[in-house]
């Protein structure tokens, strides 16, 4: 039997309070009912968790090319120091 459109509006307190007074048959349904709120609000949850995840991984993936280029641009930095350091020395020694 299906249940009646007046359950279907009605909030999850409001069903749990219901069940204590109707039949075991429409009480099994009011469970089912429940059950099914339960999983559609654990779903929207995981998939808020997937989306904050991609997006954290956009973020993390651009930080590590940031990272790269800062790496890359230190590395140049102190090559070219090294260089001015070593010509320093060897113009000084002539």
């Amino acid at each position: 039997m299906p249940l009646p459109e007046t359950f279907l509006k009605k909030s999850s307190q409001e069903l749990v309070e219901i069940a204590w007074d109707v039949s075991p048959q429409d009480a099994i349904g009011l469970d089912r009912l429940l059950r099914h709120r339960q999983a559609l609000a654990e779903q929207q949850g995981v998939e808020a968790l997937v989306a904050a995840t991609k997006q954290l991984v956009g973020a993390t993936e651009w930080l590590g090319k940031v990272t790269r280029w800062l790496v890359i641009v230190t590395a140049i930095l102190g090559a070219s120091a090294a260089i001015d350091v070593g010509l320093k020395i060897w113009k000084g020694a002539h």
